[in-house]
């Protein structure tokens, strides 16, 4: 986790999830370990979710870990409830990978000695400037997400 990410920009609410959102989204690039945004969905709801950017204001290309330290309210969380939530990376605004159904991208999660908190990530030999991650609204267990930091550092 060599390389927090200082800057977001601000949430967007996709699809028609009306009870979907983020939350204190600034926490993300404060610095801080404990805080963190708060992502939420409705669950049943039939589609939609919340997005939270954060765009690094530089250019990162190599063989790279990129990713967030993320919790849940309600326990630790693993790879089988992380349906819902997809990392994608950008680059100038345009998506250049992606987990999830046609992304080459594989979601990891380790977790992470003596906190509550785990590291959601993906490995990349794309050239990305930003980080997004969606939580959906659709079937599921999992309806909030904190996002505590944004991190890209090289592939051990």
């Amino acid at each position: 986790l060599h390389y927090p990410l200082r800057r977001q920009r601000q949430m967007c609410i996709r699809d028609s999830c009306v009870l979907c959102g983020v939350q204190d989204s600034a926490l993300v690039v404060d610095d801080q370990v404990p805080t963190a945004a708060q992502m939420f969905v409705t669950l049943g709801a039939l589609s939609g979710g919340s997005r939270l950017n954060v765009d690094s204001g530089e250019s990162f290309s190599g063989s790279n870990r990129a990713g967030f330290t993320i919790s849940s309210d309600s326990e630790l969380l693993d790879l089988t409830v992380l349906d819902q939530v997809t990392v994608s990376l950008l680059n100038n605004g345009t998506v250049v990978d992606t987990t999830g159904s046609g992304g080459l991208l594989g979601l990891q999660l380790l977790t992470l000695g003596g906190f509550d908190q785990q590291f959601l990530f993906v490995e990349t030999a794309e050239t990305f400037d930003a980080l997004r991650i969606d939580l959906s609204a659709t079937v599921g267990l999992l309806s909030d997400l904190n996002v505590h930091q944004s991190c890209v550092g090289p592939t051990p």
